[in-house]
């Protein structure tokens, strides 16, 4: 049985893969582009890896957009 290191470890390991996926063939960044993302406040998890895995892929920028989906702000 996984103890709660070993849990926590694999989530991290499986959302910085989903970033790596989304970018690679979701979105297809190329070296020496920006990208733009906008994301739930809540998912910063997310939005951090996506930011390493860019700038890893060469972005040349990297904006993200945290929204508050509870009071209609984006910030």
């Amino acid at each position: 049985m996984w103890n709660r290191v070993e849990c926590v470890m694999r989530k991290d390991e499986t959302i910085e893969k989903y970033a790596s996926l989304l970018l690679r063939f979701g979105v297809a960044l190329k070296r020496g582009q920006k990208l733009v993302v906008e994301l739930p406040a809540d998912q910063n998890q997310l939005a951090q890896k996506l930011d390493s895995c860019a700038r890893k892929m060469g972005a040349q920028d990297v904006i993200i957009f945290y929204r508050d989906d509870k009071a209609d702000i984006t910030y």
